[in-house]
């Protein structure tokens, strides 16, 4: 990569490669439809995917508490809904969603 220097010390780089991003929601027909869900500014919020099965406690072990999930923001979370969505091609797929009550950000999981 060549640097360019450039007038009150900032740098720039003339020849820039592709920037990997890594995006943690699920396909963006699934974001947009949220907002017709309830779902508070779907396409302007953290989308974090949540093992909705981590936290179950095991069969038969009652002793045991399951910690509810908290969001990163310390917020305990609601309980996951199930909503089926239908794509164009006719295809659906079942998403289990939750938003966080104080940060806004949208857990989900995949069935």
């Amino acid at each position: 990569m060549e640097v360019l220097a450039a007038v009150g010390g900032e740098v720039m780089a003339k020849n820039v490669g592709p920037i990997d991003v890594l995006c943690d929601a699920p396909p963006y027909p699934v974001v947009k439809a949220c907002a017709n869900l309830g779902f508070v500014k779907p396409q302007d919020v953290r989308w974090c995917r949540l093992d909705r099965t981590k936290g179950r406690r095991p069969a038969g072990l009652f002793w045991l508490r399951s910690s509810a999930p908290a969001c990163a923001c310390g917020q305990p979370l609601p309980a996951m809904e199930s909503y089926v969505f239908t794509f164009v091609s006719g295809s659906q797929a079942r998403y289990y969603l939750c938003q966080c009550k104080r940060c806004r950000a949208i857990h989900w999981d995949k069935e």
